[in-house]
């Protein structure tokens, strides 16, 4: 029968004295006798310390154990390989085995008294820290320990993992089994259940440790032992685990069936077999031992879902581990977090190794205290190329003479072009496929540079010079991206023209960015939506000379004589180029703002024209540098980001990858198709990037199912916020999910401010932390850090302190200082704020979310509310025959309150407004009564949005004041 709670802390507090008394004693008594004699005696301590160990947990805990396959304990050299759950284990081994050596972390050893013990009984140590070192070190000490005739324990995961989750495997027992020429020898263990990792209770029951059949020196490849080892190690753990439910190894003395159950009716309620529910519902079985939820989904997700299973099936499960958790005390259920092996392996893991920082979060905040440090450091890791002989160093990497306008690399020169052509000229720089099209192309690095040679050359010599600005108004196709990077070669400047542009839209952006002296288009685009790009060109009224692509090798005809064939534009053009020096502080691109034309004030005048950012060396530096950390982006590395240059994704996707040695997969046609979902598959893309309305269509239309999206290590999102529920979807359509890095930031910003890492557990649609190097404030109206509000970035004022890099200091076309610093904003210690107007929302378990727009709040009912918190709650509720909605707040004719009005678009044509109302009223009123105050529904074919995907939400606003004078 089981035991009391009460009685289980007693003997657990009983038995924590009993150890720490008895490991002062032994230790204290035995070490003298261990000085100056060799490790046999020193075993004999230690065997001597973990009997008495063994028996305490016994008598004063109730903790028993069983042996089984006894047959099997090596009793002379031999590679020991036990899964790891508690430091029972690592007690019974030398109570089992002669001698046994410990691979074991260098930490370790600086435990007092017990590291003089780890020392003197010659452990094999490995310095984590030590990169590549450490596994030589570790083969040397192997080889010379196996000479000895001793047995090696090695846990193969590296770490304790609680009952029911399986750890990543390290490679190092790979090695091991490779070079020491003996047979290795799984165990499997169920501690955990009773001893759990860093827990205080001690349980009552019986511990069941086995050893499994040996495996040959020469049965297996070195780069199958992994996988062979825990094929073996994990069942039978998971076997033993289950065995421990039973009668008075029921974990906390409860009853089996006052465990975590899942219905049989849950799963079947999803769609899928009878038969496969039941062999389902038998993996499930095992979640009987793991009482925390997010380690209950963990479980889960590794071991029992596939990207093939139904997506009903993945929520349900989801909902089921995370049964009772509540999000306004707890957070976001977290649906992935990293894995210690995972972690070693990305940049940032490289970036604490070389630092000696412990974790993300320390690496983020030296990128703060540090920052001249940081982004020198940085700078050198990604290889930016300077002219000349300078180099970057802390103390010269940014003047912060003026806070508002920070100047990166003072007196250096450079052409920023240069360091995205460091990779070996054979490697594959773009992977490329034109919709309808079978063949993908491959360019390498060699080729896109010699392309892009050529359009410099060919520049040139029709006598543009350094500083001359050239547009571009194409998809992002090979011949835009190598027109591109030509421009900037040649000194030039790119202006960006999205590819959606009419021409009312292509003459503001012009005049914005004039003297334009060409424009690079083509026909049409690619693929099956023939969107006219030549002649839209043409329309507008002041478009320069134009020099057309064409898509299907047949020359369009000319309408001007100004224009010109891009072949005959190339013709003659040499394939070496030398790149024209620039100053950090000259202009390469000007990207404006993803918003459109802001509406007009009065008939006939002309709309307003967005934002022209002009983005300077350190502007592409910074997308390099979050690519490089945030997005894990390196040489051997895939990204693929539907984009075109037309928005600032488009250069971040170039520089993010080719700055970082990478390959760039490009797809010329829609991204909701079947046919980008398989060329996903076949680049084997490992980051791929999107906008939310993207992943909506893909469900929606269930265009993933089939494809092989094993090779994707991260999604990656900007853009509009993100809808949970789609992005749940998204991060399980890779095996094991994957997890999404939202990117949230502006073209101001060069990326992002607020986003993510491969370090944190994360949660759909939310945000780990700020960019590296970028310090947000949140305040409240005592400026005050607030949980949540409208968001400033930390401007650093001070010569020994340093601005986060990639921010702009210039506006074409409008007042910087008015629009980022007018309301001269400063933190509690002095700091200046720079303005960017979104909300952020801080979570009680760390993570972050968007709450909309500063601007895009509401008062309803005397609530303040956003209006990304109201479309959420009406898309939750899945109202039948509603596609999409957007929450506007309008300001009544007779003032007041606002009116919340909220738009809509439909699958079902019969749908009304008016029909519609009370769902949605209803919709909002479940989740908050106070705010279920809808004044009105508008039906629309579709919502506006921006060439970023964003809602044009003052569009709506203003298109419903207009409708309300003209009734």
């Amino acid at each position: 029968m089981g035991q009391s709670k009460p009685l289980i802390i007693l003997r657990s507090i009983l038995f924590n004295i009993y150890m720490i008394i008895m490991t002062i004693v032994i230790t204290t008594v035995f070490m003298p006798v261990c000085v100056g004699t060799g490790a046999f005696v020193t075993n004999t301590a230690a065997r001597w310390y973990c009997r008495t160990m063994l028996f305490g947990a016994r008598w004063i805990c109730g903790i028993r154990y069983e042996i089984r396959g006894r047959q099997y304990i090596p009793r002379e050299a031999a590679i020991v390989a036990c899964k790891h759950q508690s430091a029972w284990e690592t007690m019974a081994f030398f109570d089992l085995l002669p001698a046994p050596v410990f691979v074991l972390k260098k930490e370790l050893l600086s435990i007092p008294m017990v590291g003089f013990y780890f020392r003197r009984m010659k452990s094999i140590v490995v310095d984590r820290k030590a990169g590549s070192k450490a596994l030589k070190s570790m083969m040397d000490q192997s080889e010379r320990r196996i000479a000895q005739g001793r047995p090696i324990i090695i846990f193969p995961e590296g770490t304790r993992t609680e009952p029911g989750v399986t750890g990543e495997y390290q490679p190092g027992i790979a090695m091991l089994y490779s070079r020491c020429n003996v047979p290795v020898v799984p165990v499997a263990v169920n501690s955990g259940i009773f001893w759990r990792k860093n827990a205080f209770l001690k349980k009552p029951g019986k511990v069941i440790m086995e050893f499994l059949p040996p495996i040959a020196s020469d049965a297996f490849r070195r780069d199958q032992i992994v996988d062979v080892l825990k094929e073996r190690i994990e069942p039978a753990t998971r076997k033993l685990e289950l065995e421990a439910l039973s009668g008075e190894a029921t974990a906390a003395g409860e009853p089996t069936s006052a465990l975590f159950t899942v219905d049989p009716s849950v799963l079947l309620a999803t769609g899928i077999t009878e038969e496969m529910a039941g062999t389902i519902g038998e993996q499930l079985k095992s979640l009987s031992t793991i009482h925390d939820p997010e380690s209950r989904w963990h479980f889960i997700r590794r071991e029992v879902l596939t990207p093939e299973m139904p997506m009903a099936l993945h929520r349900a499960l989801f909902d089921q581990a995370y049964k009772g958790w509540d999000e306004s005390t707890q957070g976001p259920r977290i649906a992935w977090k990293p894995d210690e092996t995972l972690m070693k392996r990305t940049n940032i893991g490289e970036v604490m190794m070389e630092q000696g920082l412990r974790s993300v979060d320390a690496l983020y905040q030296w990128s703060l205290n540090e920052g001249r440090v940081f982004w020198s450091a940085m700078v050198a890791r990604i290889g930016v190329r300077f002219k000349g002989d300078y180099v970057t160093h802390a103390d010269t990497v940014v003047s912060m003479e003026n806070p508002e306008a920070p100047k990166w690399f003072p007196g250096a020169t450079l052409n920023i072009i240069d360091s995205c052509f460091s990779a070996a000229p054979g490697a594959v720089a773009i992977r490329y496929l034109r919709e309808g099209e079978k063949n993908i192309r491959d360019v390498q690095y060699r080729e896109l540079d010699q392309f892009s040679n050529m359009v410099a050359n060919a520049l040139v010599k029709k006598g543009y010079a350094k500083g001359d600005r050239f547009a571009i108004d194409m998809p992002m196709n090979v011949e835009a991206v190598g027109i591109f990077l030509g421009i900037l070669k040649m000194g030039g400047v790119v202006v960006s023209l999205a590819d959606s542009f009419r021409a009312p839209d292509i003459e503001i952006r012009i005049d914005v960015a004039k003297p334009v002296k060409a424009v690079f288009t083509q026909d049409f685009t690619g693929g099956a939506r023939k969107f006219p790009l030549y002649p839209m060109v043409i329309e507008a009224k002041n478009a320069p000379a134009a020099i057309v692509v064409s898509t299907d090798g047949v020359l369009p005809a000319l309408t001007r004589k100004q224009d010109m064939h891009f072949k005959d534009f190339l013709a003659g053009a040499e394939k070496t180029f030398e790149s024209v020096a620039l100053s950090p502080e000259d202009h390469m691109i000007i990207i404006f703002s993803s918003s459109t034309s802001s509406p007009k004030e009065k008939e006939g005048d002309k709309p307003k024209p967005p934002k022209a950012i002009p983005w300077k060396a350190n502007t592409a530096i910074k997308s390099a540098i979050d690519a490089h950390l945030h997005h894990n982006m390196k040489a051997g590395k895939t990204l693929c980001w539907p984009t075109n240059l037309g928005w600032m994704m488009g250069a971040f996707a170039i520089f993010g990858t080719f700055m970082n040695r990478g390959t760039l997969a490009l797809f010329d046609g829609s991204p909701v198709s079947a046919e980008f979902c398989q060329f996903i598959e076949n680049t084997k893309v490992n980051v791929l990037g999107l906008v939310p309305s993207v992943a909506e269509g893909w469900e929606q239309k269930n265009l993933t199912e089939g494809c092989d999206w094993s090779a994707i290590e991260c999604f990656s999102s900007t853009g509009s916020p993100s809808n949970p529920s789609n992005y749940f979807y998204l991060m399980g359509r890779a095996k094991n999910y994957r997890p999404v890095i939202e990117y949230m930031g502006g073209t101001e910003i060069g990326g992002a401010y607020l986003t993510a890492s491969l370090h944190h557990a994360l949660a759909p649609s939310t945000f780990s932390m700020p960019a590296f190097g970028t310090d947000l404030y949140t305040p409240d109206e005592d400026t005050e850090e607030a949980r949540k509000g409208e968001v400033f970035i930390v401007m650093r004022n001070g010569k020994s302190e340093c601005a986060a890099m990639g921010l702009s200091t210039e506006l074409l076309n409008f007042d910087h200082h008015e629009k980022y610093f007018e309301r001269g904003m400063k933190s509690k210690k002095g700091d200046l704020l720079r303005e960017h107007g979104d909300v952020l929302i801080r979570y009680p378990n760390g993570l972050l979310a968007s709450g909309g727009r500063s601007d895009d709040g509401m008062n309803i009912n005397g609530i303040k509310t956003s209006s990304l918190d109201l479309e959420n709650y009406i898309k939750d509720a899945h109202i039948k025959g509603l596609k999409d909605v957007a929450a506007i707040a309008v300001r009544p004719p007779e003032g007041g309150e606002d009116w919340l009005v909220v738009y809509v678009t439909v699958s079902d044509k019969a749908l009304t407004a008016a029909a519609l109302k009370t769902p949605i009223r209803d919709a909002i009123k479940v989740r908050n009564p106070q705010l279920a105050r809808v004044h009105d529904v508008v039906v629309i074919d579709t919502l506006p949005l921006t060439a970023s995907g964003k809602l044009r939400r003052r569009y709506l606003q203003d298109s419903y004041v207009e409708a309300l004078k003209k009734k």
